[in-house]
């Protein structure tokens, strides 16, 4: 019968701090089993001490218990004392030494019932049981030498192997000590029976000396002290456990005790009847009974226990899936709130603050996306160990999704212990991930938030993402203590991000028109399209402001698509209004995102379709910088937007690091040089040598040059004489809107030339 129950498959994918099983006895009856050990080991010291003095001063009572009836072998005596010690040390859960003590007690006992066997089978024997007074024992019991009976030397047999192995299971899940104390415990509860209704058979076996009535009554008492000695291990679990098994086996022990009365009838009827030959094959069927029906109540209970066993482990199993990460196994974002919230009331009730990080992995896209999401995971894994590692005692990590983790710091650490803890974190990822067969490098990025002054958990989360994001815009691989003026940065950009959402639904945004101009003739020929927000409180907001906020949230692609439609349906009027005789070519700037747009080329012929404009009258910019950012894919895609018919211009170069390779392969038409060396063009300095060294390659390659920023006529007269056939700039005029009286219409139609000699203008 297995007593300690084997971990199912399943349990190998519970982590480690998961697969204990859950403790579910109850404190009551597992103090009342201990309380049950130690007395049973008490009264069997008291047993063999009071027999021993029986026989040393003849006292009958003492050695007999009951007039007539067999009395205690001297020796048996003695083993109940070492028995009774073994059991007491065992009960007490005494040090190493003492429990190797008890085992030692244990196996003379196990000697003494051993060689008595092999004495009754003829095999060898020693006659250890005629040690202690050998001249009282001939003719002790009524003319028969007192010697150890059958059943008493097997019994002190099972006990002896009982408390040896009472810590020791046969293999990994099997305790046989609960068994042999049930068939010992069955064996003295049959003789006691025999005793109470007249059967010698149920206590004596064959021709041999019978078991004494004191020896039956204290192999009980230790049988039963050795069952309750371990309380949560064997059958024991089940019996003290707050399970369906351990109620059952509970109610049913009354029913058990009462198995023996029943046996006697059984006894009798075999007699009648003529089924049993011998007193020793009636005894051997009594105890294979009385075991049988016991072993199958307790194996009932087991796995009724088991059940309630399997179904708390369940139950804790998906506690801890609910509050942890199941990638990393580390607390998930529930789980840290809840203790958030603990810690912060406690913080609050102390007046010193808890700390919050939030720890987030740079790079940590660039690496999925290149050595694939199983690398990805196995970093994600690696680095929540490495975490781990830089913590103390009460300081718990958690995985709140994606590459981000978040530390708490309690408040008895103290402000200087986070400061520490991010400072151990950041060291910790400096070294690389060995992964597979991959080496991979990632730094960390920190922010640091303290409760003090919050009234709300999530808060102080909110805190330490907002100076997380501090430490990646101010370079990476550092951490950033939050302070309130970063709080008030981020509402103002929530404020402003949800402010233009509404500006785009409700038609907020303007399109302005700065001036481009032919230097040599001084003639206006094109135009920028700029866009604005007319913020119904602040009014005109320059795109300095939103435009990173666009960039960031996606709202820049739609800004952008209604920048060129508008644009082109105004530059198309405009023609038709003022510029007939001329070309009037209108600049759009596309972002990054919008080169990632799958739609994009049919968004633009839509708009050209749309509004009538004259492809070759449009020109769209982008950066330098965004150009370079995946070249390969932005040559197809202004190879596609060539195909259209529009001009394409790089704008702001100079400022990136453009390859001479992809920039003669990019189709494009104009090079736009950038204001900042425009500004000091005419100094002749290094800003003229860059402009001419632009201009000549420009030319090289057969591209227009359009400078920008030009504000002075020096600046006009220098770029004029380099060669640079356009120009953009405060000089020319301020962004314009698309009013009829003061805006870009009074411009078109006065046909305003600009003339850099004396730095005035003059109207054809």
């Amino acid at each position: 019968m297995t007593f300690l129950n084997a971990a199912s498959p399943r349990d190998a994918a519970i982590p480690q701090a998961q697969q204990l099983e859950p403790d579910l006895t109850l404190p009551r009856v597992a103090s009342a089993l201990r309380t049950t050990a130690l007395s049973a080991s008490v009264g069997s010291l008291l047993v063999g001490a009071a027999v021993l003095i029986g026989w040393e001063l003849d006292i009958e009572v003492l050695k007999r218990m009951v007039p007539g009836l067999t009395a205690m072998n001297p020796m048996t005596a003695v083993a109940f004392m070492y028995l009774g010690c073994a059991l007491g040390i065992h009960a007490t859960n005494r040090s190493k030494v003492e429990r190797a003590v008890a085992i030692v007690l244990a196996a003379v006992v196990v000697a003494l019932g051993l060689t008595r066997i092999l004495g009754l089978a003829g095999v060898w024997d020693p006659e250890l049981d005629k040690t202690l007074f050998a001249d009282k024992l001939a003719g002790a019991d009524f003319g028969r030498q007192n010697r150890l009976a059958p059943n008493t030397a097997f019994n002190l047999l099972l006990l002896g192997m009982a408390l040896i192995t009472i810590d020791r299971p046969i293999n990994r899940f099997n305790w046989p000590a609960p068994l042999l104390a049930l068939v010992a415990a069955m064996a003295s509860l049959l003789a006691m029976m025999g005793y109470a209704y007249g059967l010698p058979s149920f206590y004596g076996v064959g021709n041999n000396i019978a078991m004494a009535l004191p020896s039956a009554l204290t192999f009980l008492l230790v049988a039963v002290g050795v069952l309750a000695a371990r309380p949560s291990h064997g059958i024991m679990a089940v019996f003290a456990s707050d399970t369906s098994g351990g109620t059952m086996i509970r109610r049913l022990l009354p029913a058990v005790l009462v198995i023996p009365v029943a046996l006697v009838g059984l006894q009798l009827a075999g007699q009648r009847m003529m089924i049993f030959d011998t007193a020793l094959g009636l005894w051997l069927l009594a105890i294979t009974i009385m075991t049988v029906l016991t072993v199958l109540v307790a194996r009932n209970a087991q796995l009724l226990y088991r059940s309630d066993i399997d179904r708390v482990t369940a139950e804790r199993t998906l506690a801890h899936q609910a509050g942890h990460d199941a990638l990393t196994q580390l607390p998930n974002r529930r789980f840290f709130v809840e203790r958030l919230a603990s810690e912060f009331e406690r913080a609050h009730d102390s007046q010193t603050p808890a700390a919050v990080l939030l720890v987030d992995l740079d790079l940590f896209k660039v690496i999925n996306d290149s050595l694939g999401h199983v690398v990805g995971d196995e970093l994600l894994l690696a680095a929540a160990r490495r975490i781990e590692t830089c913590l103390g005692g009460d300081e718990i990590a958690a995985r709140l999704g994606g590459d981000e983790f978040t530390v708490l710091v309690p408040a008895t650490a103290g402000r200087e212990r986070a400061v520490e803890v991010a400072e151990a974190i950041k060291k910790a990822f400096e070294h690389p991930f060995i992964l597979g067969l991959h080496e991979v490098f990632t730094s960390v990025s920190i922010g640091i938030a303290f409760s003090e002054g919050l009234d709300a958990p999530a808060d102080l989360i909110r805190h330490a993402d907002i100076a997380m994001y501090r430490a990646k815009a101010r370079g990476k691989a550092r951490w950033e203590i939050f302070d309130s003026a970063m709080d008030l940065a981020a509402r103002e950009r929530l404020r402003l991000e949800n402010g233009l959402r509404r500006a785009l639904a409700r038609g907020e945004l303007r399109v302005y028109y700065q001036p481009e101009v032919e230097i040599e003739s001084g003639q206006l020929v094109g135009m920028e399209a700029l866009v604005r927000w007319e913020h119904p409180e602040r009014g005109l907001i320059a795109p300095a402001e939103f435009i990173t906020v666009a960039e960031e949230t996606g709202l820049i692609v739609p800004i952008g698509r209604w920048v060129l439609f508008e644009a082109c349906r105004q530059a198309k009027l405009w023609q038709m209004m003022y510029r007939r005789d001329l070309a009037l070519m209108v600049s759009v700037n596309l972002s990054g995102k919008h080169l990632q747009q799958a739609s994009l080329i049919d968004e633009v012929r839509e708009v050209i379709q749309t509004t009538g404009i004259d492809p070759a009258s449009l020109i769209i910019e982008i950066t330098e910088t965004v150009a370079m950012a995946g070249a390969e894919t932005t040559i197809e895609v202004l190879t596609k937007l060539k195909s259209l018919g529009v001009l394409l211009a790089i704008d702001d170069f100079g400022t990136g690091f453009s390859s001479l390779e992809y920039l003669k392969r990019f189709p494009v038409d104009m090079l736009k040089i950038d204001k900042s060396f425009v500004a000091g063009v005419a100094n002749r300095g290094h800003d003229t040598a860059i402009v001419e060294a632009i201009i000549a390659l420009g030319h090289a390659l057969g591209l227009s040059v359009i400078a920008e920023g030009v504000e002075t006529p020096d600046q006009l007269m220098e770029l004029r004489a380099l060669g640079s056939e356009l120009g953009q700039g405060y000089f020319f005029g301020h962004p314009l809107s698309s009013d009829e009286s003061s805006g870009m219409p009074p411009l078109l139609e006065a046909h305003r030339r600009w003339n850099a000699d004396g730095g005035g203008q003059r109207v054809n």
